[in-house]
């Protein structure tokens, strides 16, 4: 009896890994990294192609996560500075992304270019690594010696649309955007016919667009008309415009703040879940995931072989002042200052960090980017530091 369970069991596995096989190279064998669009106020991947078509105008690269998407106001340090920046980072641009694009962006990066590379003590904690920038299936195999699972760079490794498995439960969000993506285009065909559908989504545009347009402040018609600006759009909340977003040609973005106190309330929600999920043997202590810590340890090594032809800047960046109620700000600042930056100056880096302790909660849009006015604030502090460490 044993023999004979022992033995169905095997040939269930035997079909699954058929079924498998059968479903990988019949749907994504072909499969390749997709190619993007150059698009100055995209994703990361089309902010990347812009920036190869127009590198010889940028003399300063300010790279990072989303807190140097929001936190650098380029066209102002353009101006205090006498520079010319491009604003090269994204949403969830965190370390697994960030080494996947340099090795793409810095062969790409002419000589004597300024590149302002800002992090903190955030971007040592391990999270769920985003698809902010596709990691390949080759590359994905240095994140494995560091301790990274297949699972944990799901995301990536689904937008580069290469597979490092042929197994179904790893590869089943590859499966279910193909099949969604079939599913789309034969519902565009199906209703691509009814006129009266049509007719009705466009005149419910139309009506969304006065609206919208009749919602616009003094400052957004302000900034609708600047050359510097590409595009606004409302931010909603349940059907609520709290905010809006101003893309900028340089790269960067703004939130501007029409409802605070939703954003003050929202600040508060996220003190009172720090306090909940802070368990007690964490409580004024900050340790470096090993993880995060290698896939840095990584990015210095890849830094350091353009060091001599670029002039390379890290810059420190904090966190909103009710990130710092939990744990005292001395608790981060000590990590930082010396496994962090002793770290980055051994390699033989600069290393800046820009006063902003003082930097109110409704300068900041949620714990730690800063809204349109904190951007101006930090940017003008930004400068000053800066203007002593540019060749």
């Amino acid at each position: 009896m044993a023999k004979q369970i022992i033995k169905y069991f095997f040939l269930f596995l035997l079909n699954l890994i058929v079924l498998n096989l059968v479903i990988y190279y019949a749907l994504l064998k072909d499969q390749k990294t997709p190619k993007f669009q150059a698009f100055n106020c995209g994703t990361l991947p089309e902010k990347f192609e812009f920036y190869k078509f127009n590198k010889e105008k940028y003399k300063m690269l300010y790279f990072g996560d989303s807190r140097t998407y929001t936190n650098i106001n380029n066209l102002q340090l353009d101006t205090l500075l006498n520079t010319s920046s491009y604003n090269i980072a994204m949403w969830a641009n965190w370390f697994p992304n960030q080494y996947a694009f340099l090795q793409d962006l810095l062969p790409e990066v002419p000589d004597g270019t300024t590149l302002i590379y800002s992090l903190g003590h955030q971007n040592f904690y391990f999270g769920e690594v985003q698809d902010s920038y596709p990691i390949n299936a080759e590359r994905a195999k240095e994140y494995y010696t560091w301790g990274f699972t297949i699972e944990d760079l799901k995301k990536p490794l689904r937008q580069s649309q290469t597979i490092p498995s042929p197994n179904l439960l790893v590869c089943h969000g590859e499966v279910n955007n193909w099949f969604s993506k079939k599913l789309k285009k034969f519902l565009a065909v199906v209703f691509s016919g009814n006129k009266k559908t049509k007719e009705i989504a466009e005149n419910l545009q139309s009506s969304q667009g006065i609206v919208a347009t009749s919602s616009f402040d003094k400052l957004k018609n302000n900034l609708a008309n600047d050359p510097e600006v590409e595009k606004i759009v409302d931010f909603k909340q349940r059907d609520t415009i709290t905010s809006y977003e101003v893309y900028w040609r340089r790269g960067n973005y703004w939130r501007v703040e029409l409802d605070s106190l939703y954003f003050r309330n929202k600040q508060r929600q996220n003190i009172l879940t720090n306090l909940k999920e802070m368990k007690f043997e964490n409580w004024q202590k900050f340790t470096i995931d090993e993880r995060y810590w290698k896939n840095f340890q990584a990015i210095i090594a890849l830094l350091k072989k353009h060091q001599k032809r670029l002039n390379i800047i890290f810059n420190e960046v904090v966190e909103a002042p009710n990130q710092y109620l939990v744990n005292n700000r001395s608790v981060y600042e000590k990590v930082m200052d010396t496994k962090v930056k002793g770290y980055i100056q051994q390699n033989g880096f600069q290393y800046i960090k820009v006063y902003a302790n003082d930097l109110p909660d409704h300068y900041y849009f949620d714990y730690n980017h800063l809204n349109n006015k904190g951007c101006c604030v930090y940017s003008a502090r930004l400068a000053d530091t800066l203007k002593t460490h540019l060749k």
